[in-house]
């Protein structure tokens, strides 16, 4: 795969430059999410929405069999026309596509409820394969930077990983705040780089910075406003070493012990 290897807007250069001196970054220890599978599903929590979504399906039926005791019965078109024709050429064509849909609904749904929790199952073990042997633990820092996002606004951060150190975790957190200062002033470098991290989602600092900024990510990160900063970063396998990507993003949640 080809990836755009253009400079990023504004000067990044500069700002790697400006972040020589930067204080080390004192950083807590990486939580260990992956050294087995019941520390994974300890820590890292996977939204189960199958089941949710059957219910959603079922509820979407009964509306639809309680509308069409109100609106008619739709088979007389059916002896009528045949039933294509009475679909697309009934008096009331919705009335018709509901009456089609509606048991579609009400099985999918039942089958998605019936079947959730294994589902769910299946695709956490997947997670915590992908976590294992091609994740990439990082601490999001918000940035103060917000791209567009869907209708509303997303909140830029910079994800740094536990192995480098804490003078490089420093530099590379002053030089995306310079960075990203400096393209608030220009607008159409700040729009050029809204639009190319709206399309990539993660980048890696090295592919701003040049190669001496290795060990950060720069993301739009709607999920800066948990209570955890923790991130696990999951990459396709043949994205490991791409240099960004429309990556899942898991959180992982911090126990903190009781003091004694």
């Amino acid at each position: 795969m080809k990836y755009d290897t253009r400079p990023w807007p504004g000067d990044p250069g500069a700002a790697w430059t400006a972040a020589i001196g930067a204080p080390p970054l004192e950083r807590p220890p990486a939580p260990d999410a992956t050294s087995s599978f019941e520390r994974f599903t300890e820590l890292v929590e996977v939204e189960a929405t199958t089941r949710f979504n059957g219910w959603m399906n079922i509820m979407l039926g009964c509306i639809g069999a309680v509308m069409l005791c109100f609106v008619g019965d739709f088979r007389s078109r059916i002896d009528e026309l045949g039933l294509l024709r009475a679909f697309f050429l009934g008096d009331v064509w919705y009335r018709n596509a509901m009456a089609f849909a509606m048991p579609l609904f009400l099985v999918g749904g039942a089958f998605a409820v019936a079947y959730g929790p294994k589902v769910h199952a299946r695709r956490v073990r997947r997670l915590y394969e992908r976590a294992r042997t091609v994740g990439i633990m990082g601490l999001a820092y918000p940035s103060g930077y917000r791209i567009p996002h869907s209708e509303e606004t997303s909140p830029v951060s910079v994800v740094l990983e536990p192995r480098i150190g804490d003078l490089q975790a420093g530099r590379l957190l002053r030089a995306v705040s310079i960075w990203l200062a400096g393209l608030e002033q220009g607008s159409k470098a700040k729009e050029a780089f809204n639009v190319r991290l709206g399309s990539y989602r993660t980048v890696r600092t090295e592919a701003i910075f040049g190669p001496e900024a290795a060990g950060g990510f720069v993301r739009s990160d709607p999920l800066l406003g948990s209570p955890t900063p923790w991130r696990i970063l999951l990459p396709d396998a043949k994205e490991v070493r791409a240099p960004y990507g429309h990556w899942d993003v898991l959180q992982v949640q911090v126990r903190v012990e009781a003091e004694e």
